[in-house]
């Protein structure tokens, strides 16, 4: 049963992957008004519950526990230097975000910089497409993040 759902999942994954390919060659060169960005976030937020939606009920039905799927309680006692990789990965990468916000926050120079490195033109889909630019695209893409961290 788990390979089961270790296929769907697979499959779900791979069809996610063609169809977001699909979607980024149609919207590559467009600038997407907020309706548009919007609906995106929205449908984000969608398709990241389907597989909550199908693999919960399929777990209930043959009785699968959130252990057998992978849920399970943190422990570095396997491997004493994959528990010393994993906590200098970890504590790195926190380190390095905690100071790009500060460094966001408290630098116009820093905000700037960022501006200009996210107006280059390979830079141009994540800017015109992801972004949010209004207040309304700011609380539906922080509600799909939020929904994101649910995951």
């Amino acid at each position: 049963m788990l390979i089961f759902l270790f296929s769907l999942f697979m499959v779900y994954v791979l069809v996610m992957a063609i169809w977001g390919y699909i979607d980024t060659k149609k919207i590559k060169d467009k600038k997407l008004e907020e309706s548009e960005r919007v609906k995106n976030y929205r449908n984000g937020i969608i398709i990241g519950w389907i597989p909550v939606i199908v693999f919960a009920p399929i777990c209930l039905f043959f009785n699968i526990s959130f252990y057998d799927i992978g849920f399970r309680p943190i422990s570095l006692n396997y491997n004493i230097w994959f528990s010393i990789i994993t906590l200098v990965v970890s504590i790195g990468s926190f380190a390095y975000f905690i100071l790009q916000i500060t460094s966001y926050l408290a630098s116009e120079k820093h905000r700037e910089k960022m501006k200009l490195e996210m107006l280059k033109p390979e830079n141009k889909l994540m800017y015109n497409v992801v972004l949010p630019h209004t207040i309304k695209e700011k609380k539906v893409l922080f509600w799909h993040l939020l929904d994101g961290w649910n995951m």
